[in-house]
């Protein structure tokens, strides 16, 4: 019985998860939150000379040599297009980097059962990137609606991994 309880448990804390994930993606993504902020990669193919690619535990960084002489950086999670999280930083002006979301997630990343909490890449970039690039670059009213978000899915992942670490009797 208590088994089912914490299988329960567990399963509502992952789809509070999501939900709360797919909040944060759209609060990023509307074109009403993110005026005089670039959120969207706006360099097409057709102004890339040639690209880098480098690949490391799960995060992927391109150096991207553009037609004009410029260089971008991107860094972002290698896994499903639809959870890519994008730094892009410019050479012309390096402390203007923009943090680009691609489009709106439908479902986790992690293979269930196998990998609890899911901690994977995905969320590890929210933690470390979305703090440093609100106090930069995002209007402080914003701030707090971003970084409320980006605390209850950690306290989520907390809580999910204390529900996994617990002793089941059977």
């Amino acid at each position: 019985m208590r088994l089912f309880k914490l299988l329960a448990l567990e399963d509502e804390l992952r789809h509070e998860l999501m939900a709360n994930t797919r909040i944060l993606f759209k609060y990023m993504i509307s074109p009403k939150n993110n005026h005089k902020r670039c959120l969207v990669d706006t360099s097409s193919n057709s102004h890339i000379d040639f690209m880098h690619r480098y690949c490391s535990k799960g995060t992927q960084v391109e150096i991207i040599h553009m037609k004009n002489g410029n260089h971008k950086i991107r860094m972002y999670d290698d896994g499903d297009d639809k959870w890519r999280i994008q730094i892009v930083g410019n050479d012309k002006f390096p402390e203007r980097f923009r943090f680009v979301f691609r489009g709106c997630p439908d479902e986790l990343t992690d293979k269930m059962p196998e990998a609890y909490p899911p901690m994977d890449e995905f969320y590890h970039t929210i933690f470390r990137v979305l703090p440093a690039y609100c106090r930069d670059h995002v209007r402080y009213k914003h701030q707090q609606k971003i970084m409320v978000l980006v605390k209850d899915i950690a306290y989520l992942i907390r809580h999910l991994d204390q529900v996994y670490g617990a002793d089941v009797e059977l």
